[in-house]
């Protein structure tokens, strides 16, 4: 029973169509799913660790800056919340991802990531349509 579980386990991680990260206490990446790399093209290879993440996700030091300082925050407070963050993938194309992380009782992270670009597209789209039109609409006269 107990391998049986474990395979489903195995099933789940595997076919996840979130990406998925473990990450030892000392930063050291041990896992990643084949959805991670799907999502943003690294490998475990690439991104060993989170400093070297960091660095290739948010190539922009200012930016980098922000993401980890927050990372901290929540770590500090031991609260994660979910955060959008645009990356720079592998491949230099730029996406949008939601991320979650939480804290196993081991100390070790698990971050779950989705790829949420088509939404954020959309909603700068209909921003910038209701910036563009909300100016040409005149108050109806009452009758």
């Amino acid at each position: 029973m107990r391998g049986e579980k474990l395979l489903m386990s195995d099933i789940l991680v595997e076919s996840s169509p979130y990406g998925l990260v473990l990450i030892e206490n000392s930063g050291r990446w041990l896992f990643v799913n084949p959805a991670f790399t799907r999502i943003t093209g690294y490998t475990l290879e690439d991104v060993p660790d989170g400093k070297t993440w960091f660095r290739k996700a948010f190539p922009d030091k200012e930016k980098r800056t922000e993401v980890i300082n927050l990372w901290f925050a929540d770590r500090q407070e031991g609260l994660f919340k979910d955060r959008v963050v645009e990356i720079t993938c592998k491949d230099g194309c730029k996406k949008w991802l939601e991320m979650h992380c939480s804290e196993r009782p081991d100390a070790k992270m698990v971050v779950s990531l989705h790829d949420v670009s088509e939404r954020m597209v959309l909603k700068k789209k209909k921003k910038n349509r209701t910036t563009i039109t909300r100016p040409c609409l005149k108050p109806l006269p009452t009758w």
